[in-house]
């Protein structure tokens, strides 16, 4: 894949707490359905103590529900407190 040349100013991401199923939101392998999505719930006490963290860390808390938190940042941030190195990629989205 192509490395892109500009970098954003603030990246945005969705982060998944452990959910009360033990699968992940973003390795299930069947379909997340209406019949099966409570599944994927996350206790309340681990989201408001993922929640403050991000937030005492400097992380923007753009949305918060029972599956996913939604930050946003600027790049530094993300490799500072996740200890990665973030390499931006371009990729095509189906039509």
């Amino acid at each position: 894949m192509p490395e892109t040349k500009e970098i954003p100013t603030k990246i945005y991401a969705v982060a998944s707490v452990k959910s009360q199923g033990e699968q992940s939101l973003f390795e299930a392998p069947f379909p997340i359905t209406s019949d099966n999505v409570e599944n994927f719930y996350s206790d309340p006490d681990l989201i408001d103590s993922a929640t403050n963290r991000l937030s005492t860390e400097g992380f923007e808390i753009l949305h918060v529900s029972p599956i996913a938190i939604t930050i946003a940042a600027p790049l530094e941030l993300y490799e500072q407190v996740f200890k990665t190195k973030i390499i931006p990629v371009e990729k095509k989205l189906n039509e």
